[in-house]
């Protein structure tokens, strides 16, 4: 998904909702390069996504 597309679902379908007193949206971006090199992490990421 792009960022605006992320955006409009959070203005159309989050915002409106009387419960949602505010959000938060936080990006995790794998780094691809160091050094001038490029890479390709190999490492499994653990983390879980939760949506409410």
């Amino acid at each position: 998904q792009t960022f605006q597309e992320i955006a409009l679902f959070v203005a159309k379908r989050l915002s409106p909702l009387d419960d949602v007193l505010s959000t938060a949206t936080h990006f995790v971006l794998r780094t691809y390069k160091k050094e001038g090199r490029l890479y390709q992490d190999e490492e499994i990421d653990e983390r879980e996504c939760t949506v409410l």
